[in-house]
């Protein structure tokens, strides 16, 4: 599901390279999964989710055959929409976003009976001194390196596509084991890598951190 359009500014991060630019997010990837992999069913959806006017409807509905929901929007208000319908529902959600500078990200599993996107929020620690015991990824809210691409209406973060890979390429993994053996994924697990040392890029390192309900969150009562 996406609503957005593959143009130069955004191929930085974009598989399908300069044959796609100009169309649909969700068709480029329909056409290319199902002309490479040709056993395997893909429905692309054109919605933006969130959009003022209510979409939740069509979310349920697209929802009613969904095994795991894997957010990719790197947008917090979209997160926290679908963590509630997927903890409403009794669905397991991961969500996967990069820090601005790309020094760092985090790939999040949030079981619908244990810690939400909210309540991550709650256990984060934050440069404005709030404590938490779950660090932000290396360079979370370093905004000074975003770039606005001309023909793009939104700043956007100058990582390179290497580096949001090894991201994208945990949420895979996780996405695996949860559906492989779902009996062993109770508790909601934040995995923060980070990338860079402040003075250079670094192999990756990752940290597990799990995620418990938090006491002043919401999703308790």
């Amino acid at each position: 599901m996406d609503d957005d359009v593959v143009e130069p500014g955004n191929a930085i991060r974009w598989e399908l390279g300069a044959s796609s630019w100009g169309t649909k997010k969700q068709d480029a990837l329909k056409r290319f999964i199902e002309r490479e992999y040709p056993w395997t069913s893909v429905l692309a959806v054109p919605h933006r989710i969130g959009l003022p006017t209510g979409d939740t409807d069509r979310l349920n509905e697209l929802l009613d055959s969904v095994d795991l929901v894997v957010d990719a929007s790197a947008a917090p208000g979209v997160t926290y929409l679908l963590g509630d319908i997927c903890r409403e529902r009794g669905l397991s959600l991961i969500s996967v976003f990069a820090s601005p500078n790309l020094h760092g990200g985090a790939v999040v599993f949030h079981h619908p009976e244990s810690g939400c996107p909210v309540c991550m929020a709650h256990a984060n620690e934050t440069p404005e001194g709030k404590s938490g015991h779950i660090p932000y990824p290396n360079g979370m809210n370093d905004e000074s390196t975003l770039v606005q691409p001309p023909g793009c209406s939104e700043l956007t973060f100058t990582g390179a596509s290497f580096d949001l890979k090894e991201l994208s390429l945990e949420t895979v993994r996780m996405a695996v084991d949860v559906l492989s053996s779902p009996d062993d994924w109770t508790v909601s697990e934040v995995r923060t890598v980070n990338l860079h040392n402040v003075k250079r890029r670094m192999p990756p390192s990752w940290r597990i951190d799990p995620l418990e309900r938090h006491s002043d969150c919401g999703c308790r009562s």
